[in-house]
């Protein structure tokens, strides 16, 4: 059986999934599959085709695209033989037309903005025609919020119609505090985030609206503190953890690879040891294998670029205080391991649907 997958925004998350979807042999034509699980329907964008498919053969960060893509006029963008129908995209702040998702036969949306328009933008794909929504980031308290390897097995089919899959930073540290928390128990903790810049964020200096100076500077050339709760929605996912940690970000000049500083107060007394025993054993399980990893090397940043890993706990970093005091460092790619998460999840949601 085959799902009718949209990707709206084209994005530059919309082109790493896609990009994923391809390498995963999921979109591929040549992958020998007679009917493929996941048929590509259309993406949608405010920008035309020739732009976007020049976007998704050149990529700054991880190189070329393992393949052929070329726009087909204003209609259409070719990947790898497989044409895909390109909509522009009618969601606009104060402008929520709605898209052609029943004329294309669409099943499934996956939503790259659902924080522009949170609850309406998703309503708009459901009242277009698509079944499910599947939003990468924030999208109100009517979804459902998934991280894999933690409560990813909360799915229902027949109730959730809009999935979350979280923010990077909630399935970067998610699986590390599930472990901590199930093994040892957590009482408090703070979090540090030294996030990648993102694309909101100018190069050089830039007037922007509202009470946010800090965030109109040249992101490549500061460290940037963001007053973000990022595990704002921790409750959705481990609510045993509500109001137990608070978190805070800085952007730094980094391409794409960030690291989570993680201190956390333990109920139990551990050592460093036991707590690397718990996260190895958790790395190596069904739930979280591929999702949570472990470094024993004296790594950069660089070396973690295209890791697909949610987190990758560098042992080498973690200390420890009186027995119940832990600091974790963990890196990870905040772009690509996101992206990776986002197919997982939908990956789940058809495995669940009895579509794969």
């Amino acid at each position: 059986m085959s799902i009718r997958l949209a990707i709206h925004p084209f994005d530059r998350c919309g082109r790493l999934i896609l990009r994923i979807l391809v390498e995963r042999g999921l979109l591929s034509a040549s992958n020998g599959v007679t009917e493929p699980p996941i048929i590509l329907a259309a993406v949608s964008d405010q920008w035309q085709p020739e732009g976007l498919a020049h976007l998704l053969r050149h990529d700054s960060t991880y190189g070329p695209f393992p393949g052929m893509v070329e726009a087909v006029g204003d209609e259409a963008i070719a990947v790898n033989g497989l044409t895909i129908p390109f909509v522009e995209s009618t969601l606009r702040f104060g402008s929520e037309r709605s898209l052609p998702w029943g004329d294309l036969g669409v099943t499934h949306v996956i939503e790259n903005q659902p924080e522009r328009l949170p609850s309406r933008r998703s309503a708009v794909h459901i009242e277009s025609g698509a079944h499910k929504v599947l939003a990468a980031g924030h999208s109100g308290d009517d979804a459902v919020t998934l991280v894999m390897g933690v409560n990813h097995d909360r799915y229902d089919p027949s109730r959730h119609h809009v999935v979350s899959a979280a923010l990077p930073t909630l399935t970067a540290t998610g699986p590390i505090l599930k472990v901590l928390n199930d093994s040892f128990g957590v009482d408090q903790g703070l979090l540090t985030h030294l996030r990648a810049y993102m694309t909101d964020l100018g190069l050089l200096d830039t007037a922007i609206s509202g009470d946010r100076s800090r965030r109109c500077r040249a992101a490549a050339i500061n460290v940037i503190p963001a007053n973000r709760g990022y595990l704002q929605s921790l409750a959705w996912v481990l609510p045993e953890l509500t109001g137990k940690l608070h978190s805070h970000a800085f952007f730094v000049p980094s391409q794409a690879v960030s690291v989570l500083d993680l201190c956390v107060r333990l109920v139990k007394n551990t050592t460093v040891e036991e707590i690397h025993a718990a996260l190895r054993e958790a790395a190596a399980g069904p739930a979280m294998h591929g999702i949570l990893d472990l470094s024993d090397e004296p790594l950069v940043s660089r070396d973690f670029l295209s890791c697909p890993a949610s987190c990758t706990v560098d042992t080498g970093l973690t200390q420890m205080l009186g027995g119940d005091f832990v600091k974790l460092v963990a890196w990870h790619d905040a772009e690509w391991a996101y992206a990776c998460r986002v197919v997982d999840v939908l990956r789940w949601m058809l495995v669940a649907e009895g579509e794969m």
